[in-house]
């Protein structure tokens, strides 16, 4: 993932100020073998991430012709989702610098506890589902958990 060494640095600057962070394989292991739940521990200690590495069984894979999608980022303080997004505007092979810039500033405004205005980008990929349990407010980007 082009992402892996400002993820585990974001990990460990934010869990310092206080942010617990949990990352979430949803790959499938058949289309990434490199993904599968059994390498994850090796990745966990190669990235260097602090945060726990879970494999999210769950979730549906892509259609095998979908193109791939970046990570999704939530943010789930006080159990109220205040962002779903990008970690930042660089994608694999672009021009744009990994900042992290994105993510930073809904953590940084949750930390602050002032919630946050950022929205998610609508790219595919990025939808969040409305589990049970869940339910969809009436304001856009924003999940309750019951």
């Amino acid at each position: 993932m082009h992402l892996r060494s400002a993820l585990a640095a974001f990990g460990r600057e934010y869990q310092a100020r206080g942010l617990a962070v949990v990352a979430l394989n949803a790959n499938s292991a058949r289309r990434l073998p490199a993904d599968a739940p059994a390498q994850m521990p090796a990745e966990k200690a190669s990235a260097g991430y602090t945060f726990p590495y879970l494999h999210d069984a769950t979730r549906p894979p892509p259609a095998p012709s979908a193109p791939p999608a970046p990570p999704t980022l939530p943010l789930w303080p006080r159990r109220t989702l205040v962002y779903r997004g990008q970690f930042d505007a660089s994608r694999p092979g672009s021009n744009e610098p990994i900042t992290g810039q994105d993510l930073r500033a809904a953590c940084d405004a949750a930390l602050a506890e002032r919630g946050s205005e950022r929205r998610a980008v609508a790219e595919p990929g990025l939808q969040h589902q409305v589990e049970a349990g869940e339910r969809a407010d009436d304001e856009p980007g924003r999940v309750t958990v019951r």
